[in-house]
């Protein structure tokens, strides 16, 4: 067992114990932390995979057969209240054809096709605070947040294209945000949009 001195934290601070584990002696308490056997690494996860061992990540998946040019939107509303959590949005959409993505902000709509999001952890009982619809009546688009284009026509390949946002978008409560896709393509295309999220 191994002691590591800290400052304003006790003495020892630290504690190394023979199982490979860290104990971190606070004012309040302490904790254990994991650390690698084999090159005495801290063990962590990013906040994502947390969110997701806690229950608090969510997916909503959309597959879109298009025969015709046309669009196609999806729309997520998002919790109010002074307790509603905050929203971080990440979304994904490939195309075998020519695509138009168009990410919006307070756009004003009804009806469409609900969707129910479903918990990325499957021991998890926990429900997202969001709601999801496909294809309603968008009335007002609001506020341009983002816009992206991929794909040609007579494409050979499985993939046209793709785009994503790699940074998360932490949404505002109360709000409505919608993805909306156009394609211009003149032959039967497949659209796959993912909007992936965890709420804390």
């Amino acid at each position: 067992m191994g002691q590591i001195h800290g400052p304003n934290l006790g003495s020892p601070a630290c504690l190394v114990t023979s199982a490979g584990e860290l104990f971190v002696s606070l004012a309040s308490g302490g904790t254990t932390l994991n650390i690698d056997s084999t090159d005495s690494t801290l063990v962590t996860v990013n906040e994502t995979f947390k969110q997701l061992h806690l229950g608090n990540h969510y997916v909503s998946h959309n597959v879109i057969n298009s025969t015709d040019p046309g669009s196609f939107c999806f729309v997520v509303e998002t919790p109010s209240g002074l307790n509603a959590p905050n929203v971080h949005m990440n979304f994904e959409v490939t195309s075998t054809g020519i695509l138009e993505i168009k990410e919006f902000e307070n756009v004003t709509s009804s009806g469409g096709t609900p969707s129910i999001p479903i918990n990325s952890n499957r021991q998890s009982a926990n429900t997202s605070q969001c709601s999801v619809a496909y294809n309603p009546d968008i009335t007002s688009s609001g506020l341009l947040l983002g816009e992206w284009a991929f794909g040609v026509d007579n494409n050979k390949v499985k993939t046209g294209g793709d785009t994503s946002r790699l940074n998360e978008i932490i949404l505002s409560p109360g709000s409505k945000y919608a993805w909306c896709m156009e394609t211009t393509s003149a032959e039967d295309i497949i659209i796959n949009a993912d909007g992936f999220w965890y709420e804390h």
